[in-house]
């Protein structure tokens, strides 16, 4: 992946296109107490975000998420301090 001097994506690679739509989909993010429910019963978890980071310095093949942060999974994760992220099988 190249970017161009104002941050902007120049050329995306076909594996940088399949890593931000697979992130979101296949990894599973919730707190310690939840992950199990959310894996057992396929749900989302908390959701993930592709974002282009622009606050710090840009590194190739780097990709940023962020995680919404509101929602019950989002509560559950703030009370008990834990963030769990299930056992991706690829």
């Amino acid at each position: 992946m190249r970017l161009c001097r104002r941050g902007r994506l120049s050329d995306i690679t076909p594996l940088a296109y399949r890593l931000r739509a697979a992130v979101p989909i296949r990894f599973k993010i919730s707190s310690s107490t939840n992950i199990d429910d959310i894996v057992r019963l396929a749900l989302p978890g908390v959701k993930l975000t592709h974002m282009v980071q622009v606050q710090v310095p840009v590194r190739l093949n780097t990709h940023y998420f962020s995680l919404e942060n509101k929602g019950m999974l989002f509560e559950a994760m703030l009370k008990t301090q834990t963030l769990t992220l299930d056992d991706l099988k690829v």
